[in-house]
């Protein structure tokens, strides 16, 4: 079972291997241990969700990430992988 999570993006780290994003306020179980996910450089999408969440993050919206470790795990995983990501503007 997937893990999605919400909030706004506080932090873009890219690396030769990706990007790492945090988000701001979620819950302590929620967090995944290091508080940051990874965009791996090569998710087929990468392109696309990169520029997504960078858009997220200059306009303060929120956004949802999946990822593919279980939800009771999640705050034992670090930094886990982005399957997908979306936001909804209103």
């Amino acid at each position: 079972m997937a893990s999605v999570v919400k909030g706004k993006v506080s932090l873009l780290y890219p690396t030769q291997n990706g990007c790492y994003v945090r988000l701001l306020d979620l819950a302590a179980k929620r967090q995944p241990k290091g508080n940051l996910f990874l965009l791996q450089l090569s998710h087929k999408n990468y392109n696309a969700i990169y520029s997504l969440v960078l858009s997220a993050a200059i306009n303060r919206l929120v956004i949802s990430i999946q990822t593919p470790v279980n939800p009771a795990d999640l705050n034992k995983t670090i930094s886990p992988d982005i399957a997908y990501v979306h936001v909804e503007w209103k």
